[in-house]
């Protein structure tokens, strides 16, 4: 680390060379938090809300790329969500709309992964029962930052998903049962 030119020059493990600016620095350090802009502000849903009034975008082959992730981000960032619609059915066209929003992250199933329904699979994920309300992945060491599912193949009956705001759910508990809604963001589960 050092400093010289008004900037913190950074130099990683990996040799990787990284230089703030001062003036960037001091204006996002804890001390002079960043307020998000009132259209970034979360917006708290429940089950009130109608599919025509879920954040949507369109994918476009020919859109640009940082246009692109800064419109579905921004719902994720306020909503929690976003659908996309425009893409084909196909994993190569999931794999490149996935990496204009951001890399792809490696698991132990690899970077991408199909769900199908297998009778005798011991993952309830794999069959065709429905699941309860959960969070995917809580058993990894680094979870998910984002996960996108694409369906490929709309069945006749089941494969409903549905979402759920954990924004809104502590917000509700806090208004209701102050000491319960304290405790939820309190408490290491």
């Amino acid at each position: 680390m050092k400093k010289f030119e008004n900037k913190l020059h950074l130099m990683w493990s990996s040799d990787h060379r990284s230089a703030f600016d001062f003036e960037f620095l001091h204006k996002y350090a804890n001390n002079n938090r960043f307020e998000p802009k009132p259209e970034m502000q979360r917006k708290l849903w429940n089950a009130t809300l109608e599919r025509k009034d879920f954040p949507q975008v369109i994918y476009k082959k020919s859109e640009n790329e940082d246009s692109f992730a800064r419109k579905v981000l921004g719902h994720v960032m306020t909503t929690g969500f976003c659908l996309i619609s425009g893409v084909q059915a196909t994993t190569d066209d999931t794999k490149e709309v996935m990496l204009k929003i951001g890399p792809i992250q490696k698991t132990y199933l690899g970077e991408m992964w199909d769900m199908l329904a297998v009778d005798d699979f011991q993952d309830t994920a794999y069959t065709n029962e429905g699941l309860p309300p959960h969070v995917d992945a809580t058993y990894l060491t680094d979870p998910f930052g984002l996960i996108m599912l694409h369906c490929m193949h709309e069945s006749e009956a089941g494969g409903d998903s549905f979402l759920i705001d954990g924004f809104a759910v502590v917000n509700h508990l806090e208004k209701e049962y102050p000491e319960i809604g304290r405790a939820s963001c309190r408490e290491r589960v």
